[in-house]
């Protein structure tokens, strides 16, 4: 039976807002000022924050909601309270195990599509902020040039801060972009399950839970914009 009400709206409109933190991520190449407050110390600070939200829900609001629903639905009448408490304690840490083992299996997928998803995430930010350096020095040059250099370099150029490259470094960071994307969906999945789940049961641990993996998809749409971007040149390509 399909579920349907406002409770839902609110499970299906959270999994759109978390969804929508990585499109917001991903915007950081449209300006090279957020690109250098996006240093691994801010992003370090946001990553353990929306860890320390989601390990606290987990553990604190959602494993207990579940031990109280398996308890409910795996009392009978021949059993006894304490009995189905502790058949509820042990089918919720048997749960709480596959989930573990499934997110396991889950990252090895990962990391064989993408090796080097999650290094790159916050040592990029790195040699993106040099590019634009690198770009601005250029352009400073240009516009202290003599008059005739000026007409010498009157030559339309691309907009932004695309990089000279050769085709091999533009195909090796627009694979690894497409890559990237490719993992941070797979590895999404079981969030967006999470906070469905968190949300039906309870609104307060859903946006609980939609707060810090959306801080989490930001970084994400970080490291699948800007390798993307930097190897095509089109702020809309690393968006979409």
């Amino acid at each position: 039976m399909i579920q349907t009400g406002h409770a839902v709206a609110v499970a299906f409109a959270l999994n759109i807002a978390t969804g929508a933190a990585t499109i917001l991520g991903g915007m950081v190449i449209f300006s090279k000022r957020l690109v250098y407050l996006a240093n691994p110390l801010s992003l370090a600070v946001a990553l353990s924050i929306s860890s320390g939200v989601m390990m606290f829900i987990s553990l604190v609001e959602i494993f207990g909601e579940s031990v109280n629903l398996l308890t409910e639905g795996l009392h009978t009448e021949d059993m006894t309270e304490e009995t189905a408490t502790g058949h509820g304690w042990l089918a919720a840490t048997a749960c709480f195990a596959v989930g573990i083992a499934l997110i396991y299996a889950i990252d090895v997928v990962v990391h064989k599509l993408s090796p080097e998803h999650e290094m790159t995430e916050i040592e990029n930010l790195g040699d993106i902020r040099e590019s634009m350096e690198q770009c601005e020095s250029e352009k400073m040059n240009v516009k202290t040039s003599t008059p005739c250099i000026e007409a010498q370099v009157q030559t339309p150029q691309p907009t932004g801060y695309y990089i000279n490259m050769d085709e091999s470094a533009k195909r090796a960071l627009q694979r690894m972009g497409v890559l990237s994307a490719l993992a941070i969906g797979i590895h999404n999945l079981p969030e967006g399950i999470a906070t469905y789940v968190g949300a039906i049961q309870n609104s307060s641990v859903g946006f609980s839970l939609a707060v810090g993996i959306g801080l989490h998809n930001i970084l994400e749409g970080i490291a699948v914009a800007a390798p993307i971007y930097f190897a095509t040149g089109s702020r809309w390509r690393g968006i979409l």
